[in-house]
């Protein structure tokens, strides 16, 4: 028979590793989540670029669940939550079209013009709040450019990061992953609001780098 000091200790173990062990994991998984997660604002930057939508407003309600906020009902049953400061450019019988990848939200009225909301200026209320690849992604989102590579050099004050120069002058930081892709001669395309480069192959090729894909993948 063990004696009574052996089994206690020997209980205590198994004790510490059935309900001790899980314990410390959760503590530790909900720690680094808090600490190296995405935020709140970065979720719903994302949620917002991943947005893919299209159909004509059908009707509208405020959900006093929630802040009374107003949403719009599509008439593909989607429900649409509208911003305090876009309310006054949605109207019943008007269309709204998001495409997945890109900031902005295209109005349809009903009297055949069009509106363009971006969200990235819903986001001006957050000064300072997205970090790392969420950052990237709006000021990626931000640039606006178009024009055929003239040159390209290697900029050393900034990681010797391979930079083009496109014909007007402006020039443009290649990311690592993009530059066997981009070459003197081809030509770039950037929207404003968008996430997608478009590159026009000098050989009359073309393609689509995205900067979501980028993002992923490190």
């Amino acid at each position: 028979m063990m004696p009574k000091e052996l089994i206690s200790k020997k209980d205590n173990i198994i004790i510490y590793c059935v309900f001790g062990l899980p314990m410390l994991v959760l503590i530790g998984f909900v720690l680094y989540t808090a600490f190296s997660g995405p935020n709140r604002e970065e979720l719903r930057i994302q949620d917002d670029v991943s947005l893919n939508f299209n159909g004509r407003v059908d009707s509208m309600y405020f959900d006093e669940r929630n802040h009374n906020g107003k949403y719009a009902v599509l008439n593909t049953n989607q429900i649409f939550p509208i911003y305090r400061n876009w309310e006054r450019n949605i109207h019943i019988g008007d269309s709204l079209s998001k495409e997945k990848g890109t900031f902005l939200l295209e109005i349809y009225k009903k009297n055949k013009t069009k509106v363009t909301l971006n969200y990235m200026d819903t986001y001006k209320r957050f000064p300072g709040s997205a970090r790392g690849w969420t950052l990237v992604l709006i000021e990626s989102a931000a640039l606006d450019f178009n024009g055929k590579i003239d040159s390209v050099y290697y900029d050393q004050k900034n990681h010797n990061t391979k930079t083009v120069v496109l014909k007007d002058g402006y020039t443009y930081g290649i990311w690592a992953a993009w530059e066997p892709f981009i070459e003197i001669g081809d030509s770039l395309s950037k929207k404003r609001g968008s996430l997608d480069l478009i590159v026009y192959k000098k050989n009359k090729g073309k393609m689509i780098l995205n900067y979501q894909t980028l993002w992923k993948s490190n």
